[in-house]
């Protein structure tokens, strides 16, 4: 789970990324933080169950002048709530 902010990054999975409930290829869980003039980019697989995103599984948090980029290259998939950037954004 990341509770901290991400600002001014250039984050990248090439790899590949597996597991169960709230999985996301650079961030599982995003709470209560803000993603700021940030590239967050997925050119990997990312494979889980429920609330699975190709960059982020469950976004509870602010994302703001950033790009979220989910390459042709890259695969996402999952149960429920699977999204090729996020999985699932609850209600704020």
């Amino acid at each position: 789970m990341n509770t901290g902010d991400i600002i001014n990054s250039n984050l990248t999975n090439s790899g590949s990324v597996t597991g169960g409930k709230n999985t996301g290829g650079l961030i599982g869980r995003n709470e209560g933080t803000t993603i700021t003039g940030s590239t967050l980019t997925n050119i990997g697989h990312v494979e889980g169950g429920e609330n699975t995103g190709g960059l982020i599984g469950v976004n509870s948090a602010e994302i703001s002048e950033s790009s979220l980029i989910n390459t042709i290259k890259a695969s996402v998939t999952g149960d429920d709530n699977t999204g090729g950037i996020i999985g699932t954004t609850p209600v704020l």
